[in-house]
């Protein structure tokens, strides 16, 4: 069975290329300030466009070891049909299928299951949209599926900014239809809100990136999403979230412990002894180990060192030199065979410029992570501008009659 050409369009070109347009107007409560509408039928032979969003109502899971997340959401898909397509549905609605459709699979999806269609009350699949604020209508007769979808997703994570980092969560629908007529697919982005007003935050340590409220087509989502069309012609849709960890969680279990343990490793001066020096020393090592092995629990096996186990092996590499220094101390001692005040004086100044080290190595740390979280911040937001540049386009292009003044 051969498949229908899809044609996923782009934004270059005048509006007139496009095909039918969607007029852009809310729905007030008077209705004198309503416009008009003439629906016509899609004529046989003319290209089958077809609006289709993605709307996510929960992220279940995000979990960086495993490399995958899981959504639970809605797909909504709106066909544009022919006469004698709308003839055939209104005498069977609950038996009608559009002769060209499009089927969405999970391009990097591990797991993709399609739970259930949001039925008419005859059992219909397929409904003409219904008129309102929330809804669609169109200058061309369209009919619309809804259906829920559970899916686990694969995205490489980018770990070296570990436990300050941002993750850009990529779901990719491939779109096809098998259809044997090779009839031209124009699939276009319906826009509009991609998360639902019930949405479940994930629970755990990642938080949905949060919309900047000065950009208009996203000010009144919470939450950071934006889907598109894929470049490569093949029928792609990209919906595209970005999480941020929660770092508290790693700096009051890691980071601030671990420099508790550093800053006292200077205690081993206090010690008369040599040999109490050395094992209070290789206990605060040994903490260090045990913490590279509950680091190690969080995040998969990388090839980069993540700025965790830089900190962690720059404490390591303190408590190093203050054994070594230790060492130095007692090799003179034992060449002077006295304890003198010279000696004194060399225990101090080694433990007055350890302080001095440690203060500088926290500073540069935190100067290091305020500026990975400005670079992420910069990273995201040209690749967003294009992106809402784009989508923007296509809203403009396929607005709605209840289409709100933001998406404008």
């Amino acid at each position: 069975m051969e498949e229908a050409k899809i044609d996923v369009g782009t934004d270059e070109g005048s509006d007139t290329e496009v095909g039918s347009r969607m007029s852009e107007m809310a729905l007030p409560n008077d209705r004198k300030s309503e416009r008009q509408f003439q629906i016509s039928f899609r004529k046989p032979g003319e290209p089958v466009k077809i609006w289709i969003r993605h709307r996510i109502f929960a992220i279940t899971a995000i979990e960086a070891v495993k490399q995958a997340f899981g959504v639970r959401g809605l797909e909504e898909q709106l066909v544009s049909i022919t006469e004698e397509e709308w003839n055939q549905w209104k005498r069977n609605p609950a038996a009608f299928s559009p002769e060209h459709g499009v089927e969405t699979f999970g391009y990097n999806a591990l797991t993709l299951d399609w739970k259930r269609y949001l039925k008419s009350l005859d059992g219909a699949e397929w409904m003409p949209p219904r008129e309102g604020r929330r809804e669609f209508r169109m200058e061309e007769r369209v009919l619309i599926r809804k259906r829920m979808f559970e899916a686990t997703w694969n995205e490489p994570f980018e770990l070296q900014d570990f436990p300050f980092d941002v993750q850009e969560l990529g779901m990719t629908f491939q779109c096809v239809t098998p259809t044997a007529s090779g009839a031209r697919v124009e699939l276009r982005i319906l826009g509009g809100h991609h998360f639902s007003k019930e949405f479940i935050e994930p629970q755990g340590q990642y938080e949905i990136v949060r919309r900047d409220t000065q950009n208009r087509l996203y000010a009144q989502d919470k939450f950071l999403a934006v889907e598109e069309l894929l470049d490569n012609g093949t029928g792609q849709v990209k919906l595209t979230v970005w999480v941020r960890r929660n770092w508290f969680f790693y700096f009051h279990r890691v980071l601030f412990i671990l420099s508790l343990i550093t800053f006292l490793s200077n205690g081993a001066f206090l010690f008369e002894n040599f040999s109490n020096q050395i094992s209070y020393l290789m206990t605060a090592l040994l903490t260090m180990v045990a913490y590279l092995f509950f680091v190690g629990a969080y995040i998969p096996a990388v090839r980069q060192i993540t700025m965790m186990d830089a900190y962690i092996y720059g404490s390591a590499f303190f408590v190093f030199s203050v054994t070594v220094q230790i060492g130095c101390k007692e090799i003179y001692n034992e060449n002077n065979n006295d304890i003198s005040r010279t000696s004194l004086n060399v225990k101090y100044s080694f433990l007055f410029v350890n302080v001095i080290v440690f203060c500088a190595l926290q500073d540069a740390f935190a100067t290091w992570v305020a500026c990975t979280r400005a670079r992420r911040a910069n990273v995201i937001k040209p690749d967003l501008d294009k992106k809402e540049r784009r989508a923007s386009l296509v809203l403009r292009r396929h607005s709605t009659s209840s289409t709100p003044w933001w998406c404008r």
